[in-house]
């Protein structure tokens, strides 16, 4: 199996000696550079990115989260109506978030679908490595310290 830089190849001989190349390409980016940042943070391919009604595009699910906080409720119910939930789809056939895109499949507001997505982010980001490199005890103080 020879092994590129975004895609993996796979050479399979059939019976009557003909050679077919499977070719599995991750939806996720993944260098070398990028190993540290979290699942929840990576950027899709351009490929797969989301495209909004509004012409814009969207590339993780922080970006999702950001573009609902000001989106316009006429690019939202486009997306999300009774009949379909686009970022449910998008979430679940692209990123691999089988949870986060069962939660939005029955959430029909805008609000609760940020919320529930940020919720997510929070989630995974406090139970992976990068948050001890963010957060230690005086951070924490700090931040209540604030409020």
């Amino acid at each position: 199996m020879a092994t590129h830089k975004h895609k993996k190849e796979a050479v399979i001989t059939s019976p009557n000696k003909t050679k077919l190349h499977l070719i599995h390409k991750p939806l996720l980016e993944d260098t070398d550079k990028d190993k540290h940042i979290p699942k929840v943070l990576k950027n899709v391919f351009h490929e797969h990115k989301f495209n909004l009604a509004d012409g814009s595009s969207l590339f993780n699910l922080y970006e999702l989260a950001a573009a609902l906080k000001d989106m316009n409720e006429s690019v939202f119910s486009h997306h999300v109506n009774e009949s379909k939930n686009d970022f449910a789809k998008w979430i679940k056939d692209v990123m691999h978030e089988h949870d986060l895109a069962d939660q939005l499949g029955c959430i029909k507001s805008k609000q609760e679908t940020e919320a529930a997505v940020l919720r997510h982010l929070v989630d995974n980001l406090a139970q992976g490595p990068i948050a001890h490199d963010y957060m230690n005890v005086n951070n924490f103080f700090n931040l209540i310290k604030e409020q």
